[in-house]
């Protein structure tokens, strides 16, 4: 009886490798430097190290890298399938977009760019796209923390590993009265 059973399952032995290939096509794919990003999601990728090349290290103070460095990269992977990304050299965590919901404002705070100048408390607007555009923030002038601009409710693709939001609740303020 058992050898049965036995000669049943080996006859048949393909099918396990099959299914193992269709539950974990991912962690194959992941291997083999293919990353998958979700419709609803961006990945922040981490560079783990450079070998060669001019530019291998940040710059000092930054946290973001522009040009390849190793360490946080500006440039997140948009939703669809990715190549060469290979899990020994990059680590890539999946982001929900960020979600500003009605009745709210998003306030945003960068934690890498220039310093804040003379005494002041909020950094300059900079032309970025709504803060989803990494590059052109820190390209055009962007200053490190609370940012004069906000974003308005919707959905965005902000890198995370640049700037962190908060919502806040939209105050109005009636015509001919002061907010203080």
């Amino acid at each position: 009886m058992k050898s049965e059973v036995l000669h049943k399952v080996l006859a048949f032995w393909w099918v396990i490798p099959i299914l193992l290939t269709l539950v974990c096509y991912k962690l194959i794919l992941r291997f083999f430097g293919v990353i998958m990003i979700p419709e609803d999601s961006i990945g922040i990728v981490n560079k783990k190290f450079v070998l060669f090349g001019k530019h291998k290290t940040l710059p000092d103070g930054a946290i973001i890298a522009l040009n390849g460095e190793a360490g946080l990269q500006a440039d997140p992977l948009a939703p669809g399938v990715h190549f060469l990304l290979w899990p020994w050299q990059y680590q890539v965590k999946l982001q929900k977009f960020v979600t500003v919901r009605e009745g709210k404002v998003g306030i945003i705070e960068a934690r890498d760019g220039r310093p804040l100048k003379g005494g002041r408390v909020l950094a300059k607007k900079v032309e970025c796209d709504s803060f989803q555009d990494a590059r052109a923030f820190l390209t055009n002038g962007g200053e490190r923390g609370p940012q004069i601009a906000v974003i308005p409710p919707g959905t965005y693709r902000i890198n995370t590993g640049l700037f962190s939001l908060v919502e806040e609740s939209v105050l109005e303020i009636a015509d001919n009265m002061v907010g203080v």
